[in-house]
């Protein structure tokens, strides 16, 4: 699979969230209410890392530190 999911703890005021993961030269994300996320289309040996973005009504103003650092694997790693 070519993606990952990304939880958290709900911010007070969240209304959704957005996650980012900005690779070499790649970035991604995905859009949730909720407090968990799958973050698609994660390239083969890249670092990524994991920003989330809560809303919290009047548009994304309050940004994670990068909260994890997600290495992909390669196409060796598949069995």
């Amino acid at each position: 699979s070519n993606a990952g999911l990304v939880s958290w703890v709900a911010g007070p005021g969240a209304n959704a969230y957005t996650v980012r993961a900005l690779g070499e030269g790649h970035q991604t994300s995905c859009h949730t209410n909720g407090t968990s996320c799958e973050v698609g289309q994660l390239m083969c040996g890249q670092v990524y890392n994991i920003t989330v973005l809560l809303d919290g009504g009047t548009g994304y103003n309050d940004t994670s530190e990068p909260s994890a650092t997600l290495h992909t694997g390669t196409d060796k790693d598949r069995l």
